[in-house]
């Protein structure tokens, strides 16, 4: 009616008369008592605005007191109305979007954590973990990673679905005028917001797998690197090292441990690197030879290896002397260890 030309005031009196049948009955509903405070607010001030804090959010108050300064009321309930609309949508758009992959990390977690609780036990009982393969290694790091964060995640996601909700009813006055002046904008600035910040949460949640499966990576290094230490000993013969080619005799033998098996009686570490145990020329030690290990787990790998007794030597240096980081001062780096147990 309004945008038809029909006065404020007209049209107000008409939603009166409508509700009460023109005087029939008492108004009751609460669109009579809004336009019932609309009037007395116009009489008294001479502005609809005012009559409006008890009944409607704040950002379209603030629609509507701009159009009152513009003297275009109409053009301003217009703005209102496509506000609640787009607010709307919005959030059912948020709705869609977070439900999907809740309901997918929520049936990871399920998943993971049978894995985890029924899976895993009954793999161990059957084989220790240095004999798994890698995929096996990998699925249980994961399922572990999964129970230990994928509850936080879960929180994070909806906490963050919430906060985004609650920020639909904060628009200041002057974000109600650069809606007004280009509506479409501030939509897109919306959805680019939320994206923004998922790719931040994704990010974050990339990184904290990303250290967890260096960490993982380092710890299965360094329990391979003892356990051929360990096989090495029972391969002495007359206190020497009589072999020619111990990787080969150790896989055969069942020594050496099942994800660094490259085929070929070959040997790899976690990174890929060919491994290889080189015997002294007096045949009383040996060297185990670790290549393209990367940078920052070579230092983790050899400070956990200073304090191993079982090896003397970290790339001809004494082991509890050894520095990492001189160790480790390339990209990739071949790591020495020298016994002679």
């Amino acid at each position: 009616m309004i945008r038809d030309g029909t006065p404020v005031m007209r049209a107000l009196e008409f939603i009166c008369d409508v509700e009460t049948d023109f005087g029939k009955k008492k108004g009751q509903s609460g669109l009579y008592f809004l336009a019932t405070d609309c009037i007395a607010s116009i009489r008294s001030s001479g502005q609809l605005s005012p009559a409006l804090k008890d009944w409607v959010p704040k950002d379209e108050i603030a629609l509507i007191r701009n159009g009152e300064e513009r003297g275009d009321i109409a053009e301003a309930m217009f703005q209102v109305v496509k506000t609640a609309k787009g607010r709307q949508e919005m959030i059912s758009s948020l709705v869609s979007v977070c439900l999907y992959p809740l309901i997918l990390l929520t049936l990871c977690v399920v998943n993971m954590y049978n894995v985890h609780t029924r899976v895993i036990p009954m793999i161990s009982a059957f084989a220790p973990e240095e004999r798994w393969s890698v995929q096996m290694v990998i699925l249980a790091k994961s399922s572990g990673l999964v129970i230990g964060y994928g509850l936080w995640l879960l929180a994070g996601l909806l906490l963050l679905a919430i906060l985004i909700r609650m920020s639909f009813s904060l628009y200041t006055e002057h974000n109600i005028r650069h809606l007004q002046n280009d509506d479409k904008g501030m939509t897109l600035l919306e959805v680019l917001g939320v994206l923004v910040v998922a790719a931040i949460v994704i990010g974050a949640v990339m990184g904290l797998m990303s250290d967890t499966l260096s960490s993982s990576d380092n710890q299965k290094e360094l329990k391979n690197l003892q356990t051929i230490a360990t096989k090495m000993k029972a391969q002495k013969f007359q206190g020497q090292y009589t072999g020619t080619d111990y990787v080969k005799i150790l896989t055969e033998s069942g020594g050496l441990p099942a994800d660094m098996i490259a085929g070929g009686n070959k040997a790899k570490n976690a990174w890929g690197g060919a491994v290889t145990i080189k015997v002294s020329s007096d045949k009383y030690s040996y060297v185990i030879e670790s290549s393209n290990v990367p940078k920052k787990n070579c230092i983790d790998l050899v400070t956990s290896l200073r304090s191993s007794s079982m090896f003397t030597k970290i790339n001809g240096n004494v082991t509890n002397k050894v520095d990492p980081s001189t160790v480790c001062n390339a990209d990739k780096t071949t790591i020495k260890l020298e016994t002679n147990s």
